[in-house]
């Protein structure tokens, strides 16, 4: 898989719905952090690539090994404000410590 603007997306998607909710203020952090963060994307666009998360059966690590090393810091910043933003839970954290093993990354 190529990298892709879903797989930045879906990345900091799973960190913020790992604890089954995606509230509204994770939502809006997400997509105002994404659009800062990379190229700039209709609502139309979020609405289709968070509702089709909700219903794939695609393991994390397959959008993982699709978003470049460069690009990787920003995702992580989108995920950890966008899930503090309703207050970290513990299984966000966790999700977030499963990206950042799996990237090879310490903090």
């Amino acid at each position: 898989m190529a990298e892709s603007n879903v797989a930045k997306l879906k990345v900091a998607l799973y960190v913020c719905s790992v604890d089954g909710v995606l509230s509204d203020i994770e939502e809006k952090t997400l997509i105002r952090l994404y659009n800062e963060s990379f190229d700039k994307k209709s609502t139309e666009w979020f609405e289709k690539h968070i509702e089709n998360f909700f219903s794939e059966d695609i393991d994390v690590e397959e959008y993982c090994m699709a978003v470049e090393p460069k690009n990787r810091e920003k995702v992580l910043y989108i995920a950890s404000q966008a899930a503090a933003s309703d207050g970290l839970d513990l299984q966000e954290s966790i999700a977030f410590k499963r990206i950042l093993n799996f990237w090879g990354l310490n903090r």
